[in-house]
């Protein structure tokens, strides 16, 4: 949990934060996913169901549209972005880093699971530190798009859990090629007082959701301690 990697779609929440916030898209855009789409030399592929249907902001951060994010890459500015990322305590994207990998999270600066719980409760605004500045539309934005991960998007294993959560889930490939999944989730999802960060190697995503569903699950069920004598 304390090595260093590339985040992965967790931080699909900072590219959509620094669109709307830019005016690049609004709460109402929508986009109909294309599947694959290559950019930069690079091909992204998109796991989620197709809908038939264009997808909102929201959506498309719930079900970790990567042609969504991807698609945002000529249109956001490096500097907004960074301005975003230092703001959350994640460090710069450099000039020669493509956009469009980086949008996603499988490229640039690489940072600690563990501290990805920070990344995200700055973005929901809870917990102790600054929250990242944006206004109160685009936080809504974030927030149904984090419950919708939680409730039917990557992350769904949460709510078929019985857990209530804001939620972002990433899978990336570590330098041996094999497969890591995270995920990230604050709970309870009106007013989050927890955190928790899985990281599966060999795994996706969903799988790391459903790690945390099971954990999540045994801390809700355990017995109140003892109260002490008086």
């Amino acid at each position: 949990l304390d090595a260093l990697i590339l985040p992965g779609s967790t931080v699909k929440a900072v590219a959509l934060v620094t669109a709307l916030e830019d005016g690049v898209i609004q709460a109402s855009s929508n986009h109909m996913c294309r599947r694959a789409v290559t950019l930069d030399g690079q091909r992204f592929v998109c796991a989620h169901p197709d809908l038939k249907r264009a997808l909102s902001p929201a959506e498309a951060l719930a079900y970790s549209c990567n042609d969504f994010f991807v698609s945002l890459a000529s249109r956001l500015s490096r500097g907004s972005l960074n301005r975003t990322r230092s703001a959350a305590g994640l460090a710069p994207i450099a000039s020669g880093t493509p956009m469009s990998a980086a949008l996603v999270g499988l490229a640039g600066p690489r940072i600690s699971p563990r501290a990805l719980i920070d990344v995200m409760a700055r973005l929901a605004s809870v917990g102790r530190d600054q929250p990242v500045p944006m206004s109160a539309s685009t936080r809504a934005v974030l927030k149904e798009g984090l419950r919708g991960a939680a409730d039917y998007g990557t992350a769904s294993a949460l709510k078929a859990g019985g857990i209530s959560a804001l939620a972002k889930t990433g899978t990336i490939l570590m330098p041996s090629g094999a497969a890591l999944g995270l995920v990230v989730a604050l709970t309870p999802g009106d007013r989050p007082t927890h955190g928790i960060v899985v990281a599966v190697p060999g795994g996706a995503g969903v799988d790391a959701a459903a790690i945390a569903t099971e954990v999540l699950s045994q801390q809700v069920s355990a017995p109140e301690p003892p109260s002490p004598p008086a």
